[in-house]
């Protein structure tokens, strides 16, 4: 089991280290823990020095509110299904105590053709959705 209280953030589909030095830039996160289901990109984050694990950003295994915040960045766009990107979602809102951040092109699931931002960690993804012309 993964000690969760270094991390103040969780980045979901975690790869080149990219987004997780983006949060720690410019969302003053101090220590992020990635997550991707590909233990090749597991392996090449943790070569470079991040810490991530093998798992599904459905599926979670750390506990709730174990992290600030939790950044998506250009990951829901590759998930199979609307709902899919629903559980992404609600695991990201699981995991943060403050907020989750999103920065991708939602265009597949005809959301919107670019999207970026922060969500309160009280909004659902449910009405955020339907909000989105």
């Amino acid at each position: 089991m993964t000690d969760t209280s270094v991390f103040d953030f969780a980045d979901f589909g975690a790869s080149t280290g990219g987004s997780t030095t983006f949060a720690m830039k410019h969302l003053n996160g101090k220590r992020g823990i990635g997550v991707n289901l590909d233990p090749k990109r597991v392996k090449f984050m943790t070569d470079k020095g991040f810490d991530c694990i093998e798992a599904s950003i459905t599926q979670v295994p750390l506990p709730d509110k174990s992290v600030k915040f939790t950044v998506l960045s250009h990951v829901l766009e590759h998930l199979p299904t609307q709902e899919d990107i629903f559980k992404a979602m609600d695991e990201a809102i699981r995991l943060s105590t403050d907020y989750i951040f999103i920065q991708g092109d939602l265009h597949p699931w005809n959301f919107s053709t670019k999207f970026f931002g922060l969500i309160p960690k009280q909004k659902r993804q449910d009405s955020f959705f339907s909000n989105i012309q």
